[in-house]
């Protein structure tokens, strides 16, 4: 799994037992930028930023394709559980 990009990274904070959490850092200040955890409401994983901040359409792309990566994951674990395996697209 990808976790760093241009100007940001994310690091593993915490594991659940069906979900993670991520924090999300600026790689030029080590600034926290932010979580990515499971919202249970949507069903799927969300970015929460910790403060009131800028962030480009280069970073939110970064954070749009890490939130991928873990959705993928997690519907390929699904499918574990439940017997069968999900196959991803070939590039």
């Amino acid at each position: 799994m990808k976790t760093e990009y241009k100007y940001i990274k994310f690091e593993l904070m915490e594991e659940k037992s069906k979900t993670q959490i991520w924090w999300c850092y600026n790689k030029s200040g080590g600034d926290l930028l932010g979580e990515v955890r499971w919202y249970p409401y949507w069903r799927q994983y969300v970015f929460t930023p910790v403060t009131t901040a800028v962030f480009s359409a280069g970073c939110l792309n970064d954070i749009a394709d890490f939130i991928g990566q873990l959705m993928a994951e997690r519907r390929q674990e699904s499918g574990r559980k439940q017997g069968y395996v999900l196959h991803e697209k070939p590039i």
